[in-house]
Order: structure tokens, then sequence, then C-alpha cells
């Protein structure tokens, strides 16, 4: 079985299949509807009536990147699941499969009209009848079709790209960190020692049915109240959360799947959204700025981009003793 310097493994292969079959991802992609329908991406997509579709001819002019100084715009991605997957010496790495579909330019801010520069972008596609009026209005003022999910990121003057501009994949490079924020999955209402960690009282030795109870949650008369934010038990999880600095470990640019290093919040099906790392950017390869374009020389790339090793040498021979 070959790793990431080789072939897709076929523990992998086995889960594409799943993922692009699963119930959840069928009910998350678009639905053929009454209306023209046009082809994008291998399936058909439902026009919304009363709405003109984004235009993909958009051009779209590239600068060389500057890092620190040039910001570019995020993605919104749909979790797809974890798959382990080996490098060139063998060692097993678990991944999170993301998948960058539908994913548009809908709306752009300006420093002359909004008083900052940023991009509104839009994933996946939603009944008109389920969107607000004022989205609504929105959306056919850009000539846009409702979308499911909005999301803004602030980017750099030149990194403005044009209204119906379609993100990519390799809008990221293989071995680039990035930061993953969604909102982690639901766990009800926890005690203390799920939620917060605590060790709990006593288990023996004259403990009255008080095990897992918290203990003492304030002082006497002075100051005679419970401050706030006191670790008590309460709800837990269903908050946006954030993981940093996730390696970009393999790019799928067949079906605009990304495979990050570790687990990224929320449940299988949710919505991410992926930027470039903030506290620690690294790019091996200088990113597309403001944007990844495809073009002729598209046909001639791999459809899969592999991560540059990150030692030279085999972790498990290597002597850290110093002696050698």
């Amino acid at each position: 079985m070959r790793g990431l310097s080789g072939a897709v493994p076929r523990p992998v292969g086995l889960m594409y299949r799943r993922f692009f079959s699963s119930p959840t991802l069928m009910g998350i992609r678009p639905r053929t509807g009454q209306g023209e329908r046009v082809e994008g991406r291998g399936r058909h997509l439902a026009l919304t009536p009363g709405y003109t579709y984004l235009d993909r001819t958009v051009s779209v002019k590239q600068v060389e990147f500057v890092e620190r100084l040039h910001k570019r715009a995020g993605v919104i991605a749909l979790k797809l699941g974890m798959v382990p997957l080996w490098d060139q010496w063998g060692v097993r790495h678990a991944s999170t499969v993301l998948m960058v579909d539908e994913c548009d330019v809908v709306a752009r801010k300006t420093d002359e009209k909004d008083g900052y520069w940023a991009l509104q972008i839009g994933s996946g596609l939603a009944k008109a009848k389920n969107v607000g009026a004022s989205l609504l209005g929105q959306f056919k003022k850009a000539g846009a079709p409702p979308k499911r999910v909005l999301r803004e990121f602030p980017v750099h003057p030149d990194g403005m790209l044009p209204v119906g501009f379609r993100f990519h994949a390799r809008h990221f490079v293989p071995g680039q960190l990035v930061d993953v924020s969604g909102v982690s999955k639901g766990k009800g209402f926890s005690g203390a020692m799920k939620r917060w960690g605590f060790k709990g009282q006593p288990a023996s030795h004259g403990n009255s049915k008080a095990h897992r109870h918290i203990g003492s949650t304030g002082q006497c008369q002075d100051p005679g109240k419970r401050f706030k934010g006191k670790k008590m038990a309460g709800r837990m999880g269903g908050q946006l959360r954030m993981e940093e600095c996730l390696r970009v470990l393999r790019i799928d640019a067949e079906n605009n799947l990304l495979f990050v290093k570790g687990h990224v919040p929320g449940n299988r099906g949710g919505v991410v959204f992926i930027r470039d790392a903030f506290r620690r950017p690294n790019f091996p390869t200088p990113p597309p700025f403001p944007s990844f374009v495809p073009g002729d020389e598209e046909q001639e790339d791999p459809n899969t981009l592999i991560a540059p090793p990150l030692s030279d040498f085999d972790p498990i021979l290597v002597d850290y003793t110093g002696d050698n």
C-alpha cells in the first residue's frame, strides 16, 4: 500500500464511494427541479426561476503573492469524514476530507462604499421559499441563485475577485497550513466532569452519593454571590470552534477534495470555513493569488497533489541520542 508519495490507497478509494453515495451527502447536494437544467461539475443543477446564474467566464488577473502582506479569501467546504493516509516512510496520519462544492463569490465589499475590503462567498443551493426577503433581494441584485451558506472573508485590495468567480480546491497548495472553523458536535446537558474535566469526589470512605458532584460553587457572606463564568454543569458543544495550523496533506483536484491532517469541528456533512493559517503561515510553494483559475494547462496537471515531505530522514531510523 502506497502513501502520500504514491497512488491513493485502496481504503481511501473505498471511502470515496461511501462519501459520494452516503445519504447525508446526497441530502446536502442540490437536487434537480422543474426548471431549466444546466450542467456543472459532473451533475445537473436546477435553475431557480427569476434568477440569472453567475457568470463563469470572469477573468482574474494573477498577482505575485507576498506572505504576511496579501490576505487571501477563504472557502466554504463540507466535512465528509476521516480517512487514514500514509507518508513515504509508512507513518499513518489521520486526516479529514473536506469538499469545496459550489463555492461562489456572491458580493463584494469595497472601501469606498462599505469602509472595508471583503468578499461575500456562498456555498450550496437553497430553495427560494426558505430564504428571507432581504437575502432574496441581495441574490437577485447580484444575479446569483439563493445560497445555502453565506460567509464574509476580509481580503487585501489586490485579492478582490469578481462576482461569479467559483473557488476550486487548488485555491490551497499541498503542505500549507490552514485554519478550519465549524460548529462542534452538540453533547447536550453534561455534568462538570464531562464538560470541564473535573476528577470528581472520593469514590469511597464516607462519600454519600456525591461522587460526581462539583462541590462548593461560591464563598461566604463576602462576596455573597457566585461569580459569572463558574465552571458548572450545562449545555456542552454546539459552538463555533476553530482548529488552527492544520497541514494540507493531499488535494484531489478532480473531485474538489482537501485532505487536512487531524480532526475538524462538526458532524459529518457539516459546513466548515477554511482560510490560510493566521498565527503560523507556511507555504511550501507560493499559492495562487488572488485564487486558482483553471486554464488550458489544467489538463496537464495531475489530479492528485501530494504535500512535500517534512523530512528527508526516516523518523523510525533517526538516532536522537546524538551518538551517531
